[in-house]
């Protein structure tokens, strides 16, 4: 099996700027659910297939919480995701 190196995101480190993702939300919201159920999840059939090419990726947990928040808030398009997501 291949090692897959992934674009770093942290999610609750505090930067001077930009501000830590933490502080746009509140203790209860929704974004932590997606967390604790995505962290339980076999992602490994989904990592397996970079090839090293070209930029890091983005990884693959992080894509899946993007999803699955705009399924939840129906919106269907990346690019609509994109732009309703703060920092993206």
């Amino acid at each position: 099996m291949t090692y897959t190196e992934y674009k770093p995101y942290v999610i609750d480190t505090g930067y001077l700027f930009p501000p830590s993702l933490a502080d746009f939300l509140g203790d209860e919201d929704e974004v932590y659910i997606f967390r604790e159920v995505t962290e339980q999840l076999d992602i490994s059939c989904v990592d397996s297939d970079f090839n090293g090419m070209g930029q890091h990726p983005y990884h693959p947990r992080m894509l899946l919480r993007l999803l699955m928040w705009g399924m939840v808030n129906r919106v269907v398009s990346t690019r609509r995701i994109e732009v309703l997501v703060p920092g993206m």
